[in-house]
């Protein structure tokens, strides 16, 4: 099946405590007990001191701007991804895939039409729905219906983790297909593919990653029981164009 972030400022107070004495009299035949009058001016308030200033109100926060939020970029659906690296082909005109591993060529891709090299020979071709197989020096057609050039390239890579110079349903393709795709750090779109070949006997990881804007494949490794495999990408390489035999 495939599995397509207050401050309290206390008042000091103050006050003065007054007191009463008695005094006696000489010369008087008794004792007499005369209260010493106070005169009333004298009489002071009670001294608190200078009034204290009222507190100085605490300074307030300065505000933390609350940042911009944008939308989180997301992955784009496996189609999407694939309909990007179609559209690459079609602005571009061409695209050379060189296979470095243990299966090495050239793949030769135009929108509806693609080819192998093989030592520096041209050796598969398929245009016009229609596949060619020139490995025996000459070209011989071969059974079916076939998709070239773009749709080619996507369904190798969807069916069995490898670009293919031609694609049919016909075709042997791997069992367990998981696709998943990310949106790197640097902007990169990224494809990663794992399977079980039948074909080469165990587990097949592929990762494909892609430029968004242009839809052009900027990188492609492969990982499989014979070996890794790494594919250099190349748009501006010219050859001859892709025709019929």
């Amino acid at each position: 099946m495939r599995t397509t972030l207050v401050r309290l400022v206390p008042l000091a107070l103050g006050g003065a405590l007054l007191a009463g004495c008695a005094v006696g009299t000489p010369g008087s035949t008794g004792t007499t007990a005369a209260t010493s009058a106070i005169p009333e001016a004298s009489l002071a308030p009670p001294t608190t001191g200078p009034t204290p200033a009222p507190p100085s109100p605490a300074p307030s926060p300065t505000p933390t701007p609350t940042p911009t939020r944008t939308p989180n970029p997301t992955a784009p659906a496996v189609e999407t991804f694939w309909d990007a690296v179609l559209r690459g082909i079609d602005v571009a005109g061409h695209l050379r895939i060189t296979v470095i591993g243990p299966s090495p060529g050239v793949l030769r891709y135009e929108p509806h039409a693609s080819a192998t090299v093989v030592d520096d020979r041209v050796g598969f071709v398929c245009v016009e729905g229609a596949a060619f197989d020139g490995q025996s020096g000459s070209f011989v057609p071969v059974p079916g219906a076939w998709e070239c050039g773009g749709a080619a390239l996507v369904g190798g890579f969807r069916n069995t983790g490898q670009p293919v110079d031609a694609w049919s349903e016909a075709l042997p393709t791997d069992d367990s297909v998981a696709e998943t795709t990310t949106l790197e750090p640097d902007g990169r779109w990224r494809w990663d593919y794992t399977a079980h070949s039948a074909v080469f006997g165990g587990t097949v990881t592929t990762s494909v990653w892609v430029d968004p804007t242009s839809g052009q494949i900027l990188d492609a490794r492969r990982d499989d029981p014979t070996g890794s495999t790494r594919y250099g990408i190349s748009y501006a390489t010219a050859f001859p164009p892709i025709t019929r035999p």
